[in-house]
C-alpha cells in the first residue's frame, strides 16, 4: 500500500494529481470570498483498491469512522474490506475481509468496534489490533447498509429486507426485531438508520413508515405513513433526526417530514425530492437532495428559508463541522455557510464524494470512488 500527500486517481485517467490543497475552489457564483478564508485542504491520501474492470464513473458506498481516543480510523469500502488507518498518515494497522462492498460506517463502544457487512454479518473486533471480541459474528439473511448504533446494552441495525434487529451487545443475541412488509410500489437505492432517543427506537422503512418503539423490547408506541400518497419511490431513506420533542424524518418522494415525537402527529412537510438525513442549525433544519439543492427549513413550521443549487446531479449527506456546512457531490465537497447557504468553497476530487465522511474535530475521512481512502481538514 502507497502512502500518498493528495487523492489518488486509477492511473488509466490521469498520471498525476497535485496535492488536494493546491487545487482552487471553483467560480460562478460559487467562490470563497473575502469574507473568509474557509477551506477544505487534504492531507493524505491512500490507495487501497484497484478499479480492475476499469469503470469510468465508479461509486463507492463504503464509510469512515474515527475512534475518539485512539489515533485510528477505521473504514469500508467496495472491494470488501475494513481497514483501520492511522489518523496522522494513513498507515495501515490491520485489516478486516468480507464478502461484499461495505456501506455502512463502523461504529465503536470504548475499545471496540462493531462492524457491519453487506453480506449480513455483524462483528465485534479490538479496534487497537483487529481481534475477533465475540466468539462468531451475528448474521441475518440481509445486506446490512445501515450504520449500526451502539448503546450500552444494545446494537441496532437495519438491513434491505425492512427490518431493524436489536441484539445484545456483550453476547451478540437477538433480543427483538422490528420489521415492516416490503412494499409494492417503486423503491429507491439506499436505507435509514435506526436512532435512539431516551426510551424510543425510531425507525424508517422503505414502504415510508415512520415506527417509533420501546427501545429494550420493540413494542410499537405509533406509526405513520410519511409518503401521502406521493407518486414514486416510497422508500423512508432519510435517518430520523429527534431535537425538542420533535422527530424530523422523509420519505424520497415526499420530502422532509416533521412529526410529534409523543405521538407520530404530522406536524409540517417539505417538498425535496429525495432527501437524506438532515442537520440541525439553530432553528432551521438542512436537507441535501437528489436533484442537487441544499434546503434550510425553518424547524418550527417547515416554511423555505434559503435554498441552494451546487453543481452535481445530486447532493449527498450534509454534515456540520463546527459551525460550517459540508456536502458531498460528483465534484468533491462543498463547504456552506449553513445560516444562509452561501457557498464558501468547492475542493476538487476525482469522481467526487457520495457517502458522509467520518468526522474527528475539524478532520474529514472518507473513501473515494478511485479506490483510495482520504484525509481531509477543514482550515480557517
Amino acid at each position: 500500500m502507497r502512502i500518498l500527500q493528495s487523492i489518488v486517481l486509477p492511473a488509466i485517467l490521469i498520471l498525476s494529481l497535485p496535492a488536494l490543497a493546491q487545487i482552487p475552489p471553483v467560480s460562478g457564483g460559487m467562490t470563497r470570498g473575502a469574507f473568509s478564508s474557509a477551506r477544505i485542504e487534504g492531507r493524505w491520501g491512500v490507495k487501497v483498491w484497484s478499479n480492475r474492470l476499469l469503470d469510468i464513473s465508479p461509486r463507492e458506498f463504503g464509510r469512515c469512522s474515527a475512534h475518539p481516543k485512539h489515533p485510528v480510523v477505521v473504514c469500508g469500502s467496495a472491494d470488501g474490506y475494513f481497514r483501520a488507518l492511522h489518523k496522522d498518515n494513513g498507515e495501515l494497522i490491520w485489516t478486516f475481509k468480507t464478502s461484499a462492498a461495505l456501506r455502512a460506517a463502523p461504529a465503536f463502544f470504548g475499545d471496540q468496534v462493531i462492524l457491519a457487512a453487506a453480506d449480513g454479518c455483524l462483528h465485534t473486533l479490538d479496534v487497537r489490533d483487529g481481534a475477533a471480541v465475540w466468539k462468531k459474528p451475528y448474521c441475518v439473511d440481509n445486506p446490512i447498509w445501515g450504520d449500526p448504533v451502539v448503546t450500552p446494552d444494545i446494537i441496532y441495525f437495519s438491513v434491505l429486507g425492512n427490518q431493524v434487529y436489536a441484539i445484545g451487545r456483550e453476547d451478540g443475541r437477538l433480543r427483538f426485531k422490528v420489521q415492516r412488509d416490503r412494499p409494492q410500489a417503486m423503491s429507491s437505492e439506499g436505507i435509514s438508520e435506526p436512532v435512539i432517543d431516551g426510551d424510543v427506537l425510531y425507525s424508517a422503512f422503505s414502504d415510508g413508515v415512520l415506527v417509533a418503539s420501546n427501545r429494550f423490547n420493540g413494542r410499537e408506541l405509533w406509526h405513520q405513513d410519511l409518503t401521502d400518497d406521493s407518486n414514486g419511490p416510497t422508500d423512508a431513506d432519510s435517518t430520523p433526526v429527534v431535537k425538542d420533542g420533535v422527530v424530523f424524518s422523509g420519505a424520497f418522494s415526499a420530502g422532509p417530514v416533521a412529526l410529534k415525537a409523543s405521538d407520530g402527529t404530522i406536524l409540517w412537510k417539505g417538498r425535496r425530492f429525495g432527501v437524506d438525513q438532515p442537520v440541525i442549525f439553530g432553528r432551521l433544519l438542512i436537507v441535501a437532495d437528489a436533484e442537487g439543492f441544499v434546503t434550510a427549513f425553518n424547524r418550527a413550521d417547515g416554511t423555505e428559508s434559503w435554498t441552494t443549487k451546487l453543481d452535481t446531479p445530486a447532493a449527498w449527506n450534509p454534515i456540520l463541522v463546527e459551525d460550517m456546512l459540508v456536502v458531498g457531490g460528483d465534484r468533491g465537497l462543498w463547504l456552506l455557510r449553513p445560516s444562509d447557504g452561501k457557498v464558501l468553497s468547492r475542493t476538487a476530487l476525482p469522481f467526487g464524494v457520495t457517502t458522509e465522511p467520518g468526522v474527528d474535530r475539524l478532520d474529514l475521512y472518507f473513501p473515494a470512488p478511485g479506490g483510495t481512502v482520504n484525509k481531509a481538514a477543514l482550515v480557517r
